[in-house]
């Protein structure tokens, strides 16, 4: 019996617990991918976030990137994300939504895209 998810539960203090989801269990909440070279950073493909912690794509990001390097991967020295991030929300890029202010809702599937280059 294989893990499909990492579930993170994120308390008012911003520590993080994590559980491994087996794959038959029903779950709840936001999942982020992340796509390209983030998986490396990361450590982890996909991970389930409880929508209680994470009301926002602003508040998802800012509980995903709990330490400095993961910060500085998604994040401008003003603290807006990268130009060259893209974020999903269902398929649309929350550019054209309300950017970091995109409310969630349970079930959506967030992705997160580095820098994509190609020759």
């Amino acid at each position: 019996m294989g893990f499909l998810f990492k579930m993170l539960h994120l308390d008012s203090r911003g520590r993080i617990s994590l559980e491994m989801v087996n794959r038959e269990e029903k779950v709840q909440g936001i999942e982020t991918t992340f796509n390209g070279l983030l998986k490396k950073y990361f450590g982890s493909e996909k991970v389930q976030v409880n929508l209680a912690n994470a009301p926002t794509v602003r508040s998802l990001l800012d509980n995903l990137c709990n330490s400095s390097e993961h910060h500085q991967r998604v994040f401008d020295a003003h603290g807006e994300v990268k130009s060259d991030i893209t974020i999903l929300k269902n398929g649309r890029n929350i550019v054209f939504l309300e950017g970091l202010d995109t409310k969630l809702n349970e079930g959506d599937k967030i992705a997160i895209f580095p820098p994509i280059c190609g020759g």
